[in-house]
């Protein structure tokens, strides 16, 4: 009884190191991200168009050795700098009220309705930015549109914080395009 009762206490040990392990690597990983968006070296977005991917999913994109990176779920997708045409980002209802035309080539309702209703979600409170980002593949022009992430719940300022965050990570790529 004594050894089933020792085995009992080094089992909840070990669940506990493990959960305390795991708890600590994600909170590792959160600061990594939070350290590499401060520099200006990644953007944490959601997926409004993608490929395949998805409306909502959280995807990263980073800019290095002249190629921007964008990966989500384990589908990563590289973009040369040289294909890249434009990066932009807008406010969702400035996109909505100027129909703007990402490029003056995609009007799809489907986009719009979208980021028309993500950006009427929220109200008069906070209204989220998209960025658009247009390039050539296989001698066609494509378009990618993100959403700036939202989290549940967050203060305004946090929004907005992140809102600026975003908008220098995308200065800092056009000013290597343009350079």
């Amino acid at each position: 009884m004594f050894k089933i009762i020792i085995l009992f206490i080094l089992f909840f040990i070990c669940i506990y190191f493990f959960i305390k392990t795991s708890i600590a690597s994600v909170e590792n990983n959160n600061t990594n991200n939070r350290r590499k968006k401060l520099e200006g070296n990644i953007a944490e977005v959601s997926v409004l168009q993608f490929d395949n991917v998805p409306q909502g999913v959280s995807t990263n994109i980073t800019f290095n050795n002249n190629k921007l990176k964008i990966t989500t779920n384990g589908y990563e997708k590289e973009i040369l700098s040289q294909d890249i045409i434009d990066i932009t980002l807008e406010y969702a209802n400035q996109i909505v009220e100027n129909k703007f035309s990402f490029g003056k080539a995609i009007a799809g309702t489907a986009i719009l309705g979208a980021i028309g209703a993500i950006g009427g979600f929220h109200g008069n409170k906070y209204i989220p930015k998209v960025m658009v980002i247009s390039y050539k593949e296989n001698n066609e022009i494509k378009y990618l549109v993100f959403l700036q992430n939202m989290p549940n719940k967050a203060p305004i300022t946090q929004l907005k914080a992140e809102a600026y965050l975003l908008d220098r990570f995308i200065k800092q790529i056009n000013e290597k395009l343009t350079a």
